[in-house]
């Protein structure tokens, strides 16, 4: 999978991560039509339920300083019951995340709403990513082939682009500032995504500080590249999460009478709920 940004021309990048298991969250038995769209529906109402009651306050999640340190956010999330967890006795979630890919054509154009697991990608295919988190969220990006023995790489952020950095602001769609193109590798890949919360007492502060200067381009997908000052602190904090115990998010997929292709970007969403302030969950993209 390579990445492209605005400013840059595309560039080749690895993904690094894990294989596992699509679902979370545990279906029934009896598991039907009505009970995955009960149960995605009741993804959607904890979602929205975070959104309306979680309070932020700090620095403008959309503006990343160059030169002063960012003030760390400050998140709370009431401790009620509004948002309770998908199975019974589990604690309440305290972020949730919706999460879109948009394919893109030959020609750069969007040609639907993708479901990465269903669809059958081909060499050189180029989609988007889109977030809408309860709360402001970094987002970092891995990709791996699994059972090659290559090592885990990060594709998002990087260093080329400071935008990439900044932690999304909650309560809209956000798109991410760089496209992905699939490697003319065949062999089917994971991505895994993980969402860390603005207020994470460990997580380096203002890492675009150095990102997209005169030294960009030498960093994460650069062959033989370093990772440096802020933007090294946060990629080396994500890897070291990601290949550790991060807790997985309970994930609702689409439903699977959705095309793996529509038109509308709610149909093929994905929901994505945790107990904690960092999570991950990981996709299979399947090669055709």
């Amino acid at each position: 999978m390579t990445r492209s940004h605005a400013s840059c021309p595309l560039y080749r990048a690895t993904l690094a991560v894990v294989a596992a298991a699509f679902l979370a969250v545990p279906v029934p038995a009896q598991d039907d039509a009505t009970t995955r769209a009960r149960q995605r529906q009741d993804a959607k109402t904890r979602f929205q339920t975070l959104q309306q009651k979680a309070t932020v306050s700090g620095q403008d999640a959309t503006v990343p300083s160059s030169d002063d340190p960012q003030t760390r956010f400050n998140v709370v999330v009431p401790p009620n019951t509004t948002a309770p967890n998908l199975t019974t006795g589990g604690p309440p979630y305290q972020m949730a995340a919706k999460v879109m890919f948009e394919l893109l054509g030959p020609d750069g154009r969007p040609t639907g709403f993708v479901n990465p697991v269903r669809h059958r990608w081909q060499p050189g295919e180029r989609f988007r990513m889109y977030v809408e988190s309860s709360v402001p969220v970094y987002v970092h990006l891995f990709q791996d082939y699994p059972n090659t023995g290559r090592p885990s790489r990060p594709v998002y952020p990087d260093d080329r682009s400071a935008a990439s950095f900044a932690p999304l602001p909650p309560g809209r769609l956000v798109q991410l500032p760089v496209d992905f193109v699939m490697d003319p590798d065949p062999a089917d890949e994971t991505m895994a995504v993980l969402l860390v919360r603005a207020d994470h007492p460990t997580y380096p502060l203002n890492p675009g500080a150095n990102a997209g200067g005169a030294n960009a381009g030498d960093g994460l997908s650069g062959a033989g590249g370093t990772i440096r000052g802020p933007v090294g602190a946060a990629v080396r904090f994500a890897a070291t999460e990601n290949a550790g115990a991060v807790p997985r998010f309970d994930i609702v997929p689409p439903l699977p009478d959705v095309p793996a292709i529509c038109p509308d970007r709610e149909d093929n969403a994905f929901y994505v709920l945790g107990t904690g302030t960092e999570h991950r969950f990981v996709l299979t993209l399947q090669k055709r």
